[in-house]
């Protein structure tokens, strides 16, 4: 019923509706743009293969295959934001 029904409003409240939704859109599409620049940074990467890599520790049986695992997150985290592992350590 209502996809039929036809609507009377001001030029003014038409002009409003449609620069709202333009607007709408336009922040939606900055958003959207933003949230891809963000997942492709190097920094996200790194987190992200840092999880994984967690992930692999997790499973493994053996305290020396964990320690290597994190070790190896450690290596990745300090080459991604330029830190010595020196540094990390302290």
């Amino acid at each position: 019923m209502l996809d039929t029904a036809t609507v009377t409003l001001p030029y003014i409240e038409f002009k409003e509706l449609v620069d709202r939704a333009n607007r709408a859109e336009k922040q939606e599409k900055e958003i959207l743009k933003l949230e891809e620049e963000i997942e492709n940074r190097d920094e996200r990467k790194a987190l992200d293969s840092i999880i994984d890599i967690l992930f692999k520790a997790n499973d493994s049986k053996t305290a020396k295959e964990k320690q290597a695992h994190i070790r190896e997150c450690m290596e990745v985290y300090c080459n991604t934001f330029n830190i010595s592992i020196e540094e990390l350590l302290r």
